[in-house]
């Protein structure tokens, strides 16, 4: 019998600025498998007004695609050093599945401002 081998996926609210007619958000994701590791920026400061959060629409889509959440962080004031008020880490994970890339669904291009 086979060892169950798991991937991992990590989405992160780094930073946003308040606009007059949303918000800027820094959000990324990385995807992490037993010989695989990605970053993509799902979202830059100052590019781009959102109306709603490319994070909670990044977890929709990633649980649409069968990834578990395993982990959710807020940062509160003086929690860690280097994450600072509002910042949020989510942590997901899914088995291994032959044939299936790690990094999917792929986020950049979908969620859009």
């Amino acid at each position: 019998m086979t060892e169950q081998q798991w991937e991992f996926c990590e989405l992160g609210l780094v930073d946003w600025k308040e606009r007059q007619k949303g918000r800027n958000y820094k959000v990324y994701v990385d995807y992490y498998g037993p010989e695989y590791r990605s970053h993509y920026s799902l979202a830059k400061i100052d590019e781009g007004i959102w109306e709603f959060s490319p994070f909670d629409e990044a977890m929709r889509l990633l649980g649409a695609a069968g990834w578990e959440l395993v982990s959710h962080q807020y940062a509160s004031a003086g929690q860690w050093v280097g994450f600072h008020w509002g910042q949020r880490v989510a942590m997901f994970k899914r088995p291994v599945q032959e044939g299936r890339a790690v990094d999917e669904p792929k986020l950049i291009g979908i969620i859009k401002p």
